[in-house]
Parts: structure tokens; sequence; C-alpha cells
């Protein structure tokens, strides 16, 4: 979970739905334990569901938003079990030769369109996503 301002954000990281990006659908449990992130936002005294997140390419046991790190307008997700062999940002995702070597995905909310998040992109997969969501998030592994 993260908080900034009037904005909460939930890791639901058992997740199972197969949408990608943001606000897909969530009817098809095709990939288990891709994970999910649920954002809401309040107003006065009442929450509502804002956004709802999965990562670019959920697959199975991926457990993206188990650590969440959120500032103003930005989020970042990170999916531990993430197999990409990608380094960097946005590198080849297809390539899952390195078992849970975990990933950090950036979301963003447009200033321009109110209530519109967007993925920025995954990158820095590895030991140094993971790192880096868990220390945005304040997670000590």
């Amino acid at each position: 979970m993260a908080v900034s301002g009037k904005t909460l954000v939930v890791g639901a990281y058992l997740e199972d739905s197969n949408a990608t990006g943001v606000n897909g659908g969530q009817v098809n449990n095709g990939a288990a334990d891709s994970g999910a992130a649920y954002v809401f936002v309040r107003s006065g005294s009442s929450w509502s569901l804002q956004a709802y997140l999965k990562a670019s390419n959920p697959e199975e046991d991926d457990h993206f938003a188990h650590a969440l790190g959120l500032s103003g307008d930005s989020l970042v997700a990170a999916a531990p079990s993430e197999d990409s062999q990608a380094t960097g940002v946005d590198g080849d995702d297809s390539d899952n030769s390195a078992f849970s070597a975990g990933a950090a995905y950036v979301f963003d909310i447009a200033a321009v369109t109110p209530n519109a998040w967007t993925d920025q992109g995954c990158g820095l997969a590895g030991v140094a996503g993971v790192a880096l969501s868990n220390a945005i998030a304040g997670v000590t592994p």
C-alpha cells in the first residue's frame, strides 16, 4: 500500500487477470498471481476507484505491485518475480530466461487529463529494479 495526499494505491500481488496497462479488463483470470494495483482517490469523506493498473507484460507468478512507492503523481510498482532478461528502461521483456529477476514499473498521472494514469514503462530488471522499488516504498528486504 502507498499513500500520497488524497491518493491511496493498494497492491494485489496475487491478482490473476492477464489485462495490461491502465484500466484493462479484469474478468480474464489467465495469468495466475500476476498482480495488480488499485488507485483510490478521496474527495471529501468518500473514496473512489480511479484506476486499475497492471504490468505491460503480465505473466503468471510475476507478483506485480508486491511493493509500491507513490510520490505526488508518480507510482513505482515492483514485480519481484518478473522473469525478463531485459535491462534498462523498456528493454525487450519477451525473453523470460532470467527466473525471478524482478522489475520496476513506473506510472504517472497525466497533468493535462485529470484522473488519467499512464504507463511510463518498465525498467531496471533484476535486483536493481526490485531494490529501487523497495527503497521508494520503504521496504527492507
